[in-house]
């Protein structure tokens, strides 16, 4: 028997908002724009085709203080989207770019997944001149054997492993400007300063890259480890590097497909990604987000928009499952302080019309609490023993 569940859909602080309100022209520099108002909702009208990889065209407009969203691979890895669009969801105005002479006119560039094979050595250059003019260059999966890259980022070897690492501890450091970017986490909370990995790894062979330098300019900002404790071996990778440049400039190295990683968090594809099945919340990819942003808002000029609705502190959309009978009279008390305090959601009664493997079932005995929660007009009906049924691929 499961206790009443509840499902975080969506999410903190970090996570909801806009990609029609960072469509507006760049009317300020430093700054984080607040809204009153709610916020408009981007997702409406999208469609989506999973046999075609989405154009970049149409997200390719904006001012220099954008950060650019460097994907010269755009049409072999589609999560580019997934990751784009999260970014602009947090409040990082952003555009899209294959060109890297339009690339390096921004002050932030996130190259995404394009140093994971061949580099030019005249490309290898722009991007070394880019870092020494005082700019951030981030990427993700930097495998290139391109010395001059290597060297820009103060990588001196890099491992791949698929099945070990299973933790992204994210590190207290104390030299500036990291310590800005780490000292929003938690430390003393492992929710808040580890990302999991763990059925990511397991169940989608997912690849992580471990980095090893001997450079004594770059900050180690997070370490893997073997579940939650490291062992010695795992504890000298690095999965997220910053190596610090003239003039302020810095290159930034995260050891995975964050876009990927997004994806199959908001898809559900891995069972085990959160540590807690029900009645919590992980920040997971939220981490990324957040410590991206952190980088572009200590950037020359930059925008930031405030990802909250009705510029609230926060934002929190819930679904509740009621799934087992001990959770009936739960539901009652979970709808009338939702109420209470002004909220909405949505109660989804997983009515149960016979036995199954879970529990009895118990349509009849609690009518009166659905009556209760039904008033509140926020309610569905679902049937339970429709969905835990061997046939229902057949229905």
């Amino acid at each position: 028997m499961r206790p009443l569940f509840i499902r975080a859909l969506a999410i903190l602080v970090y996570t909801a908002m806009v990609e029609a309100l960072i469509a507006t022209p760049d009317i300020a520099v430093n700054s984080t724009l607040m809204f009153a108002g709610p916020a408009p909702q981007p997702w409406t009208g999208l469609k989506s085709n999973t046999s075609t990889n989405p154009s970049t065209t149409s997200y390719t407009s904006g001012g220099a203080s954008r950060l650019a969203f460097y994907v010269p691979t755009w049409s072999t890895n589609p999560a580019w989207l997934t990751f784009y669009k999260s970014l602009v969801m947090i409040g990082i105005p952003t555009l899209v770019t294959t060109n890297i002479t339009e690339a390096i006119k921004h002050p932030v560039v996130l190259a995404y997944e394009a140093f994971t094979g061949t580099v030019s050595a005249a490309d290898a250059t722009s991007w070394t001149n880019y870092v020494s003019g005082g700019n951030t260059l981030i990427t993700t999966t930097m495998t290139t054997t391109n010395a001059q890259m290597r060297a820009l980022f103060g990588i001196t070897s890099s491992t791949t492993n698929s099945a070990v690492r299973e933790v992204i501890m994210l590190q207290n450091v104390a030299s500036s400007p990291d310590s800005v970017y780490m000292s929003q986490f938690d430390q003393t909370d492992t929710r808040d300063s580890q990302i999991p990995l763990w059925g990511t790894l397991v169940n989608q062979s997912f690849p992580t890259v471990g980095y090893s330098s001997t450079n004594t300019s770059v900050v180690a900002l997070g370490k893997y480890a073997l579940h939650a404790t490291p062992t010695a071996t795992e504890a000298t990778f690095l999965s997220i590097t910053l190596n610090k440049g003239s003039n302020n400039g810095q290159a930034i190295a995260f050891g995975l497909d964050i876009g990927k990683y997004i994806g199959l968090s908001q898809g559900n594809n891995t069972w085990g990604i959160p540590r807690g099945y029900a009645a919590s919340y992980e920040p997971g990819y939220d981490s990324f987000l957040r410590l991206i942003k952190s980088i572009y808002a200590n950037s020359k000029g930059y925008i930031t928009v405030w990802p909250v609705p009705s510029n609230m502190g926060v934002h929190f959309v819930w679904s509740y499952d009621i799934d087992a009978s001990d959770s009936w009279a739960g539901a009652v008390t979970v709808t009338q302080s939702l109420a209470k305090l002004g909220g909405v959601g949505t109660i989804n009664w997983q009515t149960k019309l016979s036995k199954d493997a879970y529990d009895i079932n118990f349509f009849t005995e609690y009518y009166g609490n659905i009556s209760i929660v039904e008033a509140y007009g926020f309610m569905e009906l679902a049937s339970h023993s429709v969905s835990h049924s061997i046939n229902l691929d057949k229905f």
